[in-house]
């Protein structure tokens, strides 16, 4: 039996692949590493520093709608002095009413000097959510 030429290159063909499928599907895919698991390292959150109480005069600057620094440390008997930056009035108000700075406007100051250890917290009377705390210790 004689084939056609095309009919013998087509089954010639086929019977190359068959042979490469089977030899392909026969072999088995290379191992992969199994994985091992890597301990997180657990981190812990460093303590909080303690403020260390001012020596001399202190300055706490009021701007962009803030006390800066927020919370001082001071010995007793330390000068304290706010300088208003912002454009717009701020008040120094201790919340115990111990202290009260009246409108300080652009560039004005006030100074407070603390006789009594303890903390004091203040705002500002006119804008609430700026809030600071001085910490008087002996």
């Amino acid at each position: 039996m004689r084939l056609h030429r095309a009919t013998r290159g087509v089954l010639t063909g086929l019977v190359l692949f068959s042979l490469l499928f089977v030899a392909l599907s026969c072999s088995s895919p290379a191992p992969t590493p199994a994985a091992t698991a890597t301990p997180s390292p657990v981190l812990t959150p460093a303590p909080a520093p303690s403020p260390t109480p001012s020596p001399g005069p202190v300055e706490v600057q009021i701007a962009r709608f803030a006390f800066s620094p927020a919370e001082i440390s001071i010995k007793l008997g330390t000068r304290v002095t706010w300088s208003n930056l912002d454009a717009t009035p701020h008040t120094i108000t201790a919340s115990d009413k111990s202290f009260e700075s009246g409108r300080m406007e652009k560039n004005d100051s006030f100074s407070y000097t603390f006789n009594s250890k303890g903390t004091y917290e203040y705002v500002c009377a006119y804008h609430a959510n700026m809030k600071g705390k001085v910490n008087v210790v002996e």
